[in-house]
């Protein structure tokens, strides 16, 4: 892609850029679908306890992406 004048100069971009953010949902979406797994006990060596990871809304807009904290 070749940015001219500012703005961004390719044949078929638009296409390119809609088909590039339905697999990045799909992809997102089939992340989502896999459960976490469910650690018990200690991690070995370090005896430090395994803990529930958290969930982290990382896509802007309202409530889009996969948890309630936001970055």
């Amino acid at each position: 892609f070749v940015k001219k004048d500012r703005a961004l100069v390719a044949p078929g971009y638009a296409g390119v850029r809609t088909r590039f953010l339905e697999s990045a949902r799909k992809i997102q979406q089939t992340w989502r679908d896999i459960p976490f797994p469910v650690l018990e006990g200690v991690f070995s060596g370090s005896g430090a306890p395994y803990e529930a990871p958290l969930s982290v809304d990382v896509v802007t807009g309202d409530e889009t992406g996969y948890g309630a904290i936001h970055v």
